[in-house]
């Protein structure tokens, strides 16, 4: 196994995602969307990592 199992991912769209499920990119990004230091709630928060695949 080349990736971690306990990074999550569910967009199946993306380059690193394995077996819709894991994230096998050697490193991720988190920010939140609107460019502050603190999110407020999940969905405020988005993967920088993602690559089309």
């Amino acid at each position: 196994m080349d990736y971690q199992d306990h990074i999550k991912c569910t967009v199946s769209d993306c380059h690193y995602n394995v077996e819709k499920k894991y994230c096998k990119a050697p490193a991720i990004e988190v920010n939140v969307d609107n460019g502050q230091m603190t999110a407020g709630r999940a969905q405020a928060t988005m993967c920088k990592t993602y690559k089309s695949s």
